[in-house]
C-alpha cells in the first residue's frame, strides 16, 4: 500500500510550502528592522499583544524592537523545520508545528479585519493553516512499525 516515493513526494510537496515562504522571507530579511515582512507583522503582533492583555490583563512584556527576533526564528522554523520533514525527521514536524501554531492567530487574525474581502482570505488561510496542523499531527502520530513494515 505504502511507498517511500510516494511519502518523499508527499513530503517535499508539503515541505515546499513552508521552504519557498521561509526562503522568501530570508531573503528580504534585515537583523536591524527584519525586512519589508516586518511592514506587515508589526501591527498584526500589536493587535494580538492587545488582544492577550484584553482577554487577561497581563501585558505580555515585549517590546517593539524584538519583534525581529520573533521573525528570526519564524523564518529558522519554517527553513530547518522543511528541510527536516523533507528528510523525514520528526523534528521537522514539531518545528513546522511550532511555527504553525504560533504565527496563525498573530498573522490570519482574519476576526479583526472589516473589509469583507480581506476577511475571507483571511479565513481562508487560516483555516488552511489548522489543516496544515492536522496534517503534522497525523504525521507525529503515525505508527512508526507499519511503516517500517510498508519501506
Amino acid at each position: 500500500m505504502g511507498s517511500p516515493t510516494i511519502s518523499f513526494v508527499g513530503r517535499l510537496l508539503f515541505s515546499f510550502l513552508f521552504l519557498s515562504s521561509g526562503a522568501q522571507k530570508l531573503q528580504s530579511f534585515n537583523l536591524a528592522t527584519g525586512g519589508p515582512v516586518m511592514s506587515l507583522m508589526a501591527p498584526k503582533m500589536d493587535t494580538f499583544l492587545g488582544h492577550i492583555k484584553d482577554l487577561t490583563g497581563f501585558a505580555v512584556p515585549l517590546e517593539k524592537e524584538h519583534y525581529v527576533l520573533l521573525l528570526g526564528a519564524a523564518v529558522f522554523l519554517e527553513i530547518v523545520g522543511g528541510t527536516l520533514f523533507l528528510l523525514n525527521f520528526d523534528a521537522g514536524a514539531i518545528f513546522l508545528l511550532l511555527f504553525t501554531v504560533s504565527v496563525t492567530p498573530v498573522i490570519h487574525n482574519w476576526w479583526d479585519i472589516k473589509d469583507q474581502n480581506a476577511q475571507l482570505v483571511e479565513l481562508i488561510m487560516f483555516f488552511k493553516n489548522i489543516a496544515l496542523i492536522g496534517a503534522l499531527l497525523f504525521f507525529l502520530g503515525r505508527d512508526r512499525r507499519r511503516t517500517a513494515r510498508m519501506t
